[in-house]
């Protein structure tokens, strides 16, 4: 409970007054007091934050805020907190002081329950790479505590085991170096694969880890307990911390997803060198319950983890052998089929370069607004016909019109002829319009 909260100070008591006895009762003189004292202080705040706006100093508006915002947010109002922390924005003058408003603003925001706008805050914290190491160390903190709450553990990972430096003493009231080594390595168990973890935890030359767990040995020896495959400690010392990190602000409500996704890597790590393996020995060498070790492995094998398959009767895992066989004649299968495809495309493009064809932008028809597709002639007198109505002679119609004629009189049979309706030259031939192109005699006529 913050001191100054009068507010969270009655609230506690209404609620635990049943279970504490009538001994505990409110004390309305306290909280009376406590009330007074703090509107005192605000009207104090609130003129000194008038009086440094008339004078125009930056610096003094932003500090005025500043001694509002912390004001508020030891009483526990955290809307009237984060206003005067955003205030803080207009005035900050160099990068540490926006790393800084940033920083708090975000710490609110966690405090709200609005991580999305508190992830903000802090991505905004260091855009340009130039705050000290010590800031970034805080940035980097409260970004691994806020993907810790989320549930993200691989990228919480990657934020608490890459601090620049430790955090300082001034800093213990959001996280200290304890919980940052606690933390880091819970996350890095349950997301890393053991080489990552060794690189990351145990490794001087690589890892950064160092100064953190030295406040907190219990992290190193898990860390140490998880590369030297002394599962039964590893286990063992989850356990011991189970009903501390249950309390925890934090990871508290998903401490014991961590544990389970940390058992069940450890499962399919134990099997992966073996054709056959025991679960009594494997009940053995984890140190859990055998009812817990048969439902994790039998989930392990259902999702397609473990691949092998469970015998009942004797209490043991037999692993699947691939038919060595079928799969090689699936990937000359598969070979081929690509191969196929592309000598297919490969033969078409050889086709349409030699056809000279090639596609390229549509043109429009002037007189009735109907797209052509783009023809282009080979020769001189190729049949090659100009499109009409097109915008270029670059453009050249595809078709060539076809007109009717009739054969020659001598002949008297009336028929007709068809012509492809071009010239020599490319040029079209004129369609006749008496009656004799018409393919009818005088004679014929009504």
């Amino acid at each position: 409970m913050r001191s100054s909260c009068s507010e969270l100070y009655r609230q506690e008591v209404s609620e635990s007054e049943a279970e504490l006895g009538p001994e505990y009762v409110l004390d309305k003189g306290a909280a009376e007091e406590m009330e007074n004292k703090n509107q005192r202080l605000c009207n104090s705040l609130e003129n000194e934050l008038h009086a440094t706006k008339a004078s125009m100093i930056k610096e003094h508006i932003r500090l005025a805020f500043q001694r509002m915002g912390d004001f508020q947010y030891e009483r526990g109002d955290m809307e009237a907190a984060h206003k005067a922390y955003a205030r803080m924005k207009d005035y900050c003058t160099t990068a540490e002081h926006a790393t800084d408003m940033c920083l708090k603003a975000a710490l609110v925001l966690i405090d709200m329950g609005s991580f999305e706008a508190a992830s903000i805050y802090l991505a905004r914290g260091d855009p340009s790479g130039t705050a000290d190491t010590q800031s970034k160390a805080r940035l980097g903190a409260v970004s691994g505590l806020l993907l810790l709450r989320e549930g993200r553990f691989k990228e919480a990972a990657a934020k608490l085991c890459h601090l620049p430096e430790a955090l300082g003493v001034s800093f213990n009231t959001i996280t200290c170096n304890y919980d940052v080594a606690i933390y880091g390595t819970l996350c890095a168990l349950a997301s890393l694969h053991r080489a990552g973890i060794r690189a990351e935890l145990l490794e001087s030359a690589i890892s950064k880890m160092k100064p953190f767990h030295e406040a907190a040995p219990i992290a190193r020896k898990l860390a140490q307990s998880y590369c030297s495959g002394d599962f039964k400690a590893l286990f063992d010392g989850l356990a011991s911390m189970r009903s501390t990190m249950l309390c925890d602000m934090y990871a508290g409500r998903h401490f014991d997803a961590i544990v389970t996704r940390i058992k069940e890597r450890v499962a399919v790590q134990y099997f992966r060198p073996y054709e056959t393996a025991d679960m009594g020995r494997l009940v053995l060498d984890l140190g859990l319950p055998e009812s817990e070790v048969s439902e994790m492995v039998g989930r392990l094998v259902a999702d397609g983890d473990i691949p092998a398959r469970i015998d009942a009767q004797t209490g043991t895992l037999h692993r699947l052998k691939c038919n060595e066989r079928q799969q090689l004649m699936k990937e000359v299968l598969n070979i081929s089929e690509a191969h196929a495809q592309e000598m297919s495309a490969t033969v078409l493009r050889l086709s349409l370069i030699r056809q000279n064809f090639s596609v390229s932008e549509e043109c429009e028809h002037n007189d009735n607004d109907k797209v052509f597709a783009e023809g282009r002639g080979t020769g001189d007198g190729d049949g090659g016909c100009e499109g009409d109505g097109l915008d270029s002679d670059a453009h050249r119609g595809a078709k060539a019109r076809r007109t009717v004629r009739r054969a020659p009189r001598s002949s008297g049979s009336g028929s007709a002829t068809v012509d492809d309706g071009c010239d020599g030259d490319g040029g079209h031939d004129d369609v006749e319009s008496d009656s004799d192109v018409m393919g009818t005699s005088p004679e014929s006529a009504p």
